[in-house]
C-alpha cells in the first residue's frame, strides 16, 4: 500500500513572538536617548535663535541713543528710555501666547582716540572717541551672580553675545568742565523756602551776591585733545573755546547774547574774564564750544549761572476794581530776570486783619488775582509783593478798594445808536444813558454779530469799503466787566434783527468811478496804470499801455475808487530813465498826473 506523506502546516510560535517582541524593545529602548537628546538640542536651537533676536533688538535701540547716555547703569536700568526698553531682563512670547524671560548682561568700555581703555571711574570717564557694547542673553538661573544663566532648561545653555562700536558724533576737540567764577553751591540751610528752592538746585550761584565783579570763565578741554588745538605745521594756527550766555528768565533781557573766542594757551584751561557785572540779576545758560585749529566743532558743556543783585523792583502800579463781594486786582508784569511769583495781601482797614491771599504755596504766576472773599461795604487795603528764586521780595505796591452791593449790578444800556455812511466808512454814534444804576467805564462796539472793539468814547468809525452791507450794537461795560442789554436804536435808523435783537444796519453802495487823466510834458512817454489793495501787495494791470506823445495827454475812465485802492502809474521816457509816479486815494471825479 502506498504512504502518504502528511505536510506540517502552521506560523510562529508563541514563544518565538515573545522573543522577538522582547529583542526588539531592547533595540527600541537604547534609541529612546537619541530621541530625547535630538528633543531638547532642538529646543535649546530655538531658545538661542530667540535670544540672538533680543540682543540684535537691545542693540539697535542703544543705536539711538546719545553717546553720552550709553552707560552701563543706563542700560541696566528697566526704567531708562521709557519702562520695559533696557533692563537686565527680556520677554519673548512662544506658542499659546507663553512668555519666555531671558536674562540681558551688558558691557560698556570707553576708549580714548588711541583706542586706550579709559578705567570706569576715573576721572577721564566720558572723555574716549568710542564706546564698545556688548549684550549677552542667555536662559536659566544665575547661579554664579555673573548675569548669565548656567542652570536651566532647555540644556545646554548656550549663550549669545553680540558687539558693536558706537563714536562720538563730532569731530572736534571736547570741553569736560566749564567753571564761572566762585560758584558757589547754595545749602538747603541757606533758604527758608526748601521746597521753593529744589527747582532751582542745578544752578551755578556766583557769590557773594551782592558784590559782583568781573568773573573768570574757565572752560577744560580734555588733555588727549589739545593736539587738536594747534597746527603743528604753524604753531600761530590755533582753535579757540567760544563762549556763549544767554538769558534764561525775564522777557526783558532775551536780546542779551554773547560770543567771545580766546586764543590757544599752553594748558587745556580757556579762560575769559567776564564783566557779569554789566548783567541783569538773572539766570542765565553759560555755554562753551571747543573748536579745532582746523575748525572742526567740539561738543558743547553747559552750566547755568545766576546774578543777584538784591530784591526785584515793586510792580509799577495796581490797579483794584471793585465789584459786588469781590475785588479785581491787576499790575503791569514784572521785568525782573529772576522773577518768580507774586504774593498778594490784604489789609482790613477797619479790623487790621490781615491776609495772605495768594503765597508761596499757590505760585501765582499771571498779573493779576480776583479777590473772591471780599465782603461788600468793606475797605481793603491791597499790597503786591514780586518775589525772586531765592526768596527775596520786593517792596509793596498797594491800592485801597470796598466791594459794594451796586457793583455787582449791570448798568443801563446806551441809547439812540446811530449808522451812516461817510463814503467806505461807517460812522456810529450813541448816547449814554440818562440814568444808571452803576458807573459806566466803556463800551464794546459789536459787528455782524461779532466783538469789534472796545472804546470809552460815545462814537467810532469802521472802514468797511463800499459795495457792503453790516449791521452794528454797542454794550456799556463797568469797570468789573458787568454789561448792559444791547442798544436802543435812533429813532428811523435802518435795523436787521438778529435773536430778537435790533442791530443798527448801514449800506453802502457801489464805488464810485474817476477818471485817471495822465499828461506828459514835452517828451513822449509809454504809461502803464496798475491798481493794488491798500497794502501795497498783488498789483494787478487795468488797462493797456499807452503812448502819449509829447505834450499830450490820456484818460483811464471808469476806474473804481475807494480805500481799497491804490494807483501805481509808470511812465517809460523813450530816451532816458523811466520815471514813476505813485498815489492812491482819488479824491475827485478825476486824477490828473503829470509826466
Amino acid at each position: 500500500m502506498p504512504t502518504r506523506l502528511i505536510r506540517r502546516r502552521g506560523g510562529f510560535s508563541l514563544v518565538e513572538l515573545l522573543v522577538t517582541i522582547i529583542i526588539a524593545g531592547i533595540a527600541f529602548l537604547a534609541m529612546v536617548p537619541l530621541f530625547v537628546q535630538a528633543s531638547q538640542t532642538s529646543q535649546g536651537e530655538r531658545s538661542r535663535n530667540v535670544a540672538r533676536n533680543l540682543a540684535q533688538d537691545r542693540i539697535e535701540k542703544i543705536r539711538v541713543l546719545g553717546y553720552a547716555d550709553i552707560t552701563l547703569a543706563n542700560l541696566e536700568s528697566s526704567t531708562f528710555y521709557g519702562s520695559g526698553v533696557f533692563g537686565t531682563t527680556a520677554s519673548s512670547s512662544g506658542t499659546g501666547g507663553a512668555s519666555k524671560t531671558y536674562l540681558v548682561k551688558y558691557s560698556v568700555r570707553e576708549y580714548t582716540y588711541a583706542d586706550v581703555l579709559i578705567p570706569d571711574g576715573s576721572p577721564a570717564s566720558g572723555t574716549g572717541a568710542h564706546k564698545k557694547v556688548s549684550v549677552t542673553l542667555s536662559w536659566g538661573i544665575d547661579t554664579n551672580n555673573d548675569g548669565i544663566g548656567d542652570t536651566g532648561k532647555p540644556s545646554p545653555i548656550k549663550p549669545v553675545t553680540l558687539a558693536t562700536i558706537f563714536y562720538k558724533q563730532w569731530s572736534g576737540p571736547q570741553i569736560v568742565n566749564l567753571t564761572a567764577g566762585s560758584a558757589y553751591t547754595p545749602q538747603l540751610a541757606d533758604f527758608p523756602d526748601a521746597a521753593h528752592y529744589d527747582q532751582h538746585s542745578g544752578e551755578r550761584w556766583l557769590y557773594p551776591p551782592y558784590s559782583i565783579a568781573a568773573s573768570l570763565v574757565t572752560a577744560t578741554i580734555f588733555s588727549e585733545d589739545m593736539r587738536f588745538m594747534t597746527n603743528p605745521a604753524d604753531a600761530t594756527d590755533r582753535g579757540y573755546v567760544r563762549f556763549t550766555v544767554t538769558p534764561q528768565r525775564g522777557a526783558a533781557l532775551a536780546p542779551w547774547v554773547e560770543y567771545h573766542a580766546v586764543a590757544a594757551p599752553v594748558s587745556a584751561a580757556y579762560s575769559h574774564s567776564w564783566a557779569w557785572s554789566a548783567l541783569p540779576e538773572g539766570v542765565y545758560r553759560l555755554d562753551a564750544t571747543a573748536f579745532a585749529y582746523d575748525l572742526k566743532q567740539g561738543n558743547t558743556f553747559t552750566i547755568y549761572v545766576r546774578i543777584e543783585k538784591g530784591a526785584p523792583a515793586a510792580p509799577a502800579s495796581l490797579t483794584a476794581t471793585a465789584g459786588s463781594n469781590q475785588v479785581l486786582l491787576s499790575w503791569p508784569a514784572s521785568t525782573a530776570g529772576d522773577y518768580d511769583h507774586y504774593e498778594v495781601r490784604r489789609v482790613n482797614k477797619t479790623t487790621l486783619e490781615t491776609t495772605l491771599l495768594q503765597g508761596p504755596t499757590e505760585n501765582l504766576q499771571a498779573s493779576s488775582y480776583i479777590d473772591s472773599t471780599a465782603v461788600n461795604d468793606t475797605t481793603y487795603t491791597y499790597s503786591v509783593y514780586v518775589v525772586d528764586q531765592i526768596g527775596l521780595s520786593s517792596p509793596a505796591v498797594s491800592q485801597d478798594a470796598t466791594p459794594s452791593t451796586i457793583a455787582g449790578v449791570k448798568p443801563n444800556a446806551p441809547i439812540d445808536l446811530k449808522v451812516v455812511a461817510s463814503g467806505a466808512t461807517a460812522m456810529l454814534t450813541w448816547q449814554t444813558p440818562t440814568t444808571t444804576p452803576a458807573p459806566i467805564v466803556g463800551y464794546d462796539v459789536f459787528k455782524d454779530g461779532v466783538f469789534l472793539k472796545n472804546t470809552t468814547s460815545t462814537s467810532t468809525s469802521d472802514v468797511v469799503g463800499y459795495d457792503s452791507d453790516h449791521h452794528y450794537q454797542v454794550q456799556a461795560k463797568t469797570a468789573v466787566g458787568m454789561a448792559s442789554d444791547y442798544a436802543t436804536l435812533f429813532a428811523g435808523q435802518s435795523s436787521f434783527v438778529v435773536g430778537g435783537v435790533a442791530w443798527a444796519r448801514v449800506v453802502i453802495g457801489a464805488p464810485a468811478t474817476y477818471t485817471i487823466h495822465v499828461t506828459t510834458s514835452n517828451k513822449a512817454w509809454t504809461v502803464f496804470l496798475e491798481v493794488s489793495h491798500d497794502n501795497g501787495v498783488s498789483w494787478s494791470s487795468v488797462g493797456s499801455s499807452w503812448a502819449i506823445p509829447a505834450g499830450s495827454s490820456h484818460d483811464w475812465t471808469s476806474q473804481p475808487a475807494g480805500i481799497y485802492r491804490a494807483y501805481y502809474i509808470q511812465g517809460i521816457r523813450k530816451y532816458g530813465s523811466p520815471g514813476t509816479v505813485t498815489a492812491s486815494g482819488p479824491s475827485g471825479t478825476s486824477y490828473t498826473i503829470a509826466f
